[in-house]
């Protein structure tokens, strides 16, 4: 499974969630935060496919 979106070269969420794991069990024995920022993509990605490109 690719883990990059063909269009947008985005990462999808099955990439997501592996990374958010390894950072996770690296990060929780000892006990520090996990800065997380989440954008959502679903305006862009419908002006995207809406485009004339």
């Amino acid at each position: 499974m690719a883990n990059l979106n063909g269009l947008t070269q985005v990462a999808n969420r099955p990439c997501f969630d592996g990374r958010l794991q390894g950072k996770w069990k690296r990060l929780a024995p000892e006990q520090q935060p996990l800065p997380l920022i989440l954008y959502l993509t679903t305006m862009f990605r419908a002006k995207l496919m809406n485009s004339d490109i």
